[in-house]
């Protein structure tokens, strides 16, 4: 990163990855979801699950991290679930999982 910053100054190398990231991931969005629209699937949007629970997510997601936070310190903390449990939304599963795993991975 210093290398590349000494060699080009002009160039914020911040912004560019944001950028890059962020056109990736938006036409990866783009992509998914046009062929998606073509195979219709109950409950689907294209991509976007419609009345997804986070919870269900959540609760999958930390069932796997326990597993592998006690194969690797042997123990592993108690979760809590707290707040609206009921809540659903219309969102991108994938999404919501890699948001949660990188939460929990850093709790």
């Amino acid at each position: 990163y210093k290398q590349l910053q000494h060699a080009f100054p002009h160039i914020v190398l911040d912004d560019f990855f944001n950028d890059l990231f962020t056109t990736r991931i938006a036409t990866r969005i783009l992509m998914e979801n046009f062929v998606t629209m073509h195979a219709p699937q109950e409950g689907y949007v294209g991509i976007v699950r419609k009345g997804m629970r986070p919870l269900s997510i959540l609760q999958g997601l930390a069932k796997d991290l326990v597993r592998l936070t006690e194969k690797v310190y042997g123990r592993s903390p108690d979760i809590e679930y707290r707040g609206n449990l009921d809540c659903t939304l219309d969102y991108i599963p994938r999404h919501v999982s890699y948001m949660v795993q990188e939460v929990l991975k850093n709790a």
